[in-house]
This record gives structure tokens, sequence and C-alpha cells, in this order.
């Protein structure tokens, strides 16, 4: 049995996003961890205007 993936099907772009997704996850909880062992760099990416929350829905409402 030969399984193909079509590029264009609207899961694949589905799965893009939600890796998408799961690496920005990944690299907030990074900065978070690092901001609280004092990492000021860390912090201060973490609370720049509340940046992480408007990329998580930007993401999702893209």
């Amino acid at each position: 049995m030969k399984l193909r993936q079509d590029a264009n099907h609207p899961a694949m772009a589905l799965n893009a996003r939600f890796a998408e997704l799961e690496c920005l996850a990944e690299s907030h909880q990074h900065l978070s961890k690092e901001s609280l062992a004092g990492n000021k760099l860390a912090n201060a990416v973490l609370h720049k205007g509340n940046l992480s929350h408007r990329t998580f829905s930007s993401l999702w409402l893209q």
C-alpha cells in the first residue's frame, strides 16, 4: 500500500499551524524558566508589550 501526502490538503496546513504553535509555546516556556531564574533579558522579552498573548492569538486566527 502506497500512501502519499497531499501538500494542498487542509489537514497539512492545520498540521503546519499546530507545529508553529507548539514551537512558540516551547519558546515561551523556555523564556519563562529563564525569567524565573533571574535572566533580565528573558524577562524583558517576555514582558515586552504582552507580546506572547498577541502572538498566540494571531497565530491561531490566521
